[in-house]
């Protein structure tokens, strides 16, 4: 499977979930476009999430063993802040608003994911 493909996919099961809790109150009024626009959805794939929780938890033990092993102090800080940012970025993702997400996954896409959306919640 491609990467974009699996992006798309990524994207639309994200863009169901949360679909799904937001009008899980309200199921006899129906969804309009700007609601389902306005959903917040997770756009980095599992993998890139492990792979920035690693990054961060490598750039932490660097920063960490500078720190014990009387290295520059200013460097083995650094490391910790840095790799303790990633390591937030990974564990948390990186949300944006679905509307904002076409540029990244390329032109009618996002139709594609709507009436993926809309399929599913009827």
């Amino acid at each position: 499977m491609k990467a974009p493909e699996k992006r798309v996919q990524q994207i639309e099961r994200s863009a169901l979930r949360e679909a799904q809790k937001a009008f899980r109150k309200h199921p006899e009024t129906p969804v309009t476009r700007e609601e389902l626009l306005s959903l917040r959805v997770q756009t980095l794939t599992l993998g890139d999430r492990i792979t920035l929780a690693v990054a961060g938890s490598l750039a932490i033990a660097g920063g960490t063993y500078c720190l014990l092993n009387d290295y520059a102090a200013w460097a083995g800080f650094g490391l910790i802040v840095v790799g303790a940012l990633i390591l937030l970025l990974g564990a948390i993702g990186w949300r944006r608003v679905l509307a904002e997400t076409e540029h990244a996954l390329g032109e009618g896409i996002l139709e594609i994911v709507l009436q993926t959306i809309i399929k599913a919640l009827d």
